[in-house]
């Protein structure tokens, strides 16, 4: 397994090996092409470009309904077990517990020296929600994705998920989405998804914003439609960091970095330690679960493709390369993972201690799995219920000083603007 996961010392690593190991970036050059394509007959055609999707790519019937309706909604619920949908109910409360909280309040208003300024923050009018398909069925991410939209309360929620491989959606998928609070969906994957909610089809509605992770066909067409609707950032593929010192258990390690590497071969696993040894043997433990887990053969290629351990002389390195990565996950198994926790700059969400698996954290802490990739955890963190609302400013001068509209009307004339100081000034005679 050290063969096939590149070992790097920190200290001795070159430019051109940081930019491989940490400018994570999507490779959409020739992909944004082919992506636009899809945007522009989902655009053009509507239903019958995703219907002709159903056929060349799927290998459906081109009838095959694009709304997934009530009975279908039944008949998944009926082939979930009692246990995974008890499962998928506790996931849910503590979401919407955890969503219920992030709610800021209708109204805010500071009165600025005369002046009341505030927000009102209200929820965004439409919302398209997508729940990846492909390789695995993503119930949590329909959790994830729904219930903080109803929490913000947005009007309309679309939710889009690929078919299967008889074009059914997946059973868990519809359920996970009925006990969200959702019984209609849309069977369509991709960028076509992602175009038939930003433009709206004949069936699909438009929507103003689109959020949800998704592969790189979804991801780069969230990009490409920047302008046209609005998105919270590029989610996927998965990125895990494990941060270990001497303390680290290396098979617990393995699991971990095993468990985000099965989400697909272009997954980017990275352990950073301070130990030789537990570097070592977490690799070979990590040989061991490829050769025993049913999804190996898709560890094994993302750590073929995106895998490595880089060796740090101490832990303060260590954490400088993790926020240099900023990965979507990090996962501090070190003595004192409280004390690290406070130096982290940037990450999607940080798992805390051998206690808490990022697996874990994924399903049923109510914390959020939909985290930026790329990088862009540099710039922001993950989905919350206020990536489902928006703030709008209230303002009201009430009894602001004459002065002050003069200096107003001052900065308006300097720029050029003699309507905007004249507007200011009508009201001084009022005053």
């Amino acid at each position: 397994m050290s063969g096939i996961v590149e070992v790097w010392r920190a200290s001795q690593l070159s430019r051109e090996a940081r930019r491989r190991l940490f400018e994570r970036r999507l490779q959409a050059e020739a992909l944004l092409s082919r992506v636009r394509e899809v945007i522009e007959d989902v655009k053009a055609r509507g239903d019958e470009a995703i219907r002709d999707f159903y056929e060349s790519f799927y290998r459906i019937p081109r009838d095959t309904p694009i709304v997934i309706g009530e009975e279908e909604f039944e008949e998944a619920l009926s082939k979930v077990s009692s246990r995974l949908t008890e499962a998928l109910e506790e996931a849910a409360s503590r979401i919407k517990e955890v969503a219920s909280r992030q709610l800021p309040p209708s109204l805010v208003l500071y009165d600025v020296s005369g002046a009341l300024v505030g927000v009102a923050w209200r929820p965004v009018e439409s919302v398209g929600v997508y729940v990846p398909g492909g390789g695995a069925a993503y119930p949590s991410t329909a959790l994830m994705t729904v219930i903080p939209a109803l929490a913000a309360g947005v009007q309309e929620v679309a939710v889009a998920t690929p078919p299967g491989e008889e074009g059914e959606a997946n059973p868990a998928v519809l359920a996970a989405l009925s006990i969200a609070g959702v019984r209609r969906a849309y069977r369509v994957g991709g960028a076509h998804a992602a175009a038939a909610m930003a433009y709206g089809t004949e069936t699909v509605p438009r929507v103003c914003k689109i959020i949800g992770p998704g592969g790189s066909w979804f991801t780069a067409a969230k990009l490409a439609l920047t302008g046209v609707v609005d998105m919270e950032f590029p989610a996927g593929p998965t990125e895990l960091v494990v941060l270990a010192d001497s303390s680290a258990d290396p098979r617990l390690v393995a699991h971990d970095m095993a468990a985000q590497a099965e989400h697909g071969s272009d997954s980017f696993i990275a352990l950073v330690t301070t130990s030789e040894r537990v570097a070592k043997e977490a690799l070979s433990w990590l040989s061991k679960l490829v050769e025993e887990l049913p999804r190996g053969g898709v560890v094994q290629e993302a750590l073929d493709k995106s895998g490595a351990v880089i060796l740090a002389d101490s832990i303060d390195e260590a954490i400088e390369l993790v926020n240099e990565i900023a990965p979507e996950h990090l996962e501090l198994l070190v003595e004192d993972p409280w004390s690290v926790v406070s130096k982290v700059r940037n990450a999607g969400s940080v798992s805390v201690g051998h206690a808490t698996p990022p697996a874990l954290v994924d399903y049923m802490l109510g914390s959020n799995h939909v985290l930026p990739t790329y990088s862009w955890a540099k710039a922001r963190g993950g989905l919350t219920v206020l990536d489902y609302m928006k703030p709008i400013y209230v303002n009201a001068a009430g009894k602001l000083p004459s002065h002050l509209y003069e200096k107003a009307a001052l900065i308006a004339r300097e720029e050029g603007l003699e309507a905007h100081a004249q507007s200011i000034e009508a009201r001084i005679r009022e005053l």
